[in-house]
């Protein structure tokens, strides 16, 4: 979704997190868990492991759990649009430069977690106060992960935002009656029968926006008008 970035960007933003990797304090034998079939330890290079295991005292400490029990899902370089590294609040301004970082995907139990990371800060991304994500199954985030981009990508298109402005905020599982996915356009017909599915929602500036997915489809419901 966010692109590969370049040796050069990827450099920079190794020089600019220098801070948030000390070894000295995190060493490399220190344990970290890695979801099943999301990847290997032993992918990740130094900095990255230091900074995974940096997110998850962060994360242990914001939810008061024991580290034992947060587990890495993925660790990915980032280009944050401006200096809210992807985690914008209501009523405040951000520098619009373009920030290095990464984004790091934690799990508890079934929760998703975000930890972001840009410019020496390093955070538990959230909304109001709120994760920005703990109405999510992880364990379905397989599933439909492909069209909550589609959904996220068709959002910020629509009301000519960035993506990183969108927050994701549940995926519910749901058995569509018809074709439609149960958000019929005026004087189409559709063929009947059930089908299974979600419903996806996200949000931005406090207002929310659905769309119905059947894993091949994904269209908004009900149709975004921009005010």
């Amino acid at each position: 979704m966010f692109g590969k970035p370049s040796l050069a960007a990827i450099a920079a933003t190794a020089a600019l997190l220098a801070a948030c990797s000390d070894a000295t304090t995190d060493p490399d034998d220190t344990p970290l868990r890695y979801v099943p079939g999301q990847g290997d330890i032993a992918d990740l290079n130094r900095e990255e492991r230091s900074l995974a295991k940096r997110a998850v005292r962060i994360l242990s400490t914001d939810l008061n759990v024991p580290e034992a029990d947060i587990s890495l899902d993925t660790i990915r370089p980032m280009q944050w649009r401006d200096s809210s590294i992807g985690c914008p609040q209501p009523n405040q301004a951000y520098g619009q430069v373009i920030t290095p970082g990464y984004r790091i995907t934690l799990r508890v139990e079934k929760a998703l977690h975000f930890v972001h990371v840009g410019k020496e800060r390093m955070f538990v991304c959230k909304s109001a106060g709120k994760p920005m994500f703990s109405s999510i199954d992880a364990e379905r985030q397989l599933v439909w992960g492909p069209q909550m981009i589609v959904a996220r990508q068709d959002l910020a298109e629509t009301l000519g935002i960035a993506e990183d402005q969108i927050i994701i905020r549940s995926a519910l599982a749901r058995e569509f009656d018809d074709d439609s996915l149960d958000c019929p356009e005026p004087g189409k017909t559709y063929a009947t029968g059930k089908r299974d599915g979600f419903v996806l929602t996200l949000s931005h500036e406090g207002r929310e926006y659905r769309y119905h997915t059947d894993l091949t489809i994904t269209l908004p419901c009900p149709r975004i008008t921009i005010d």
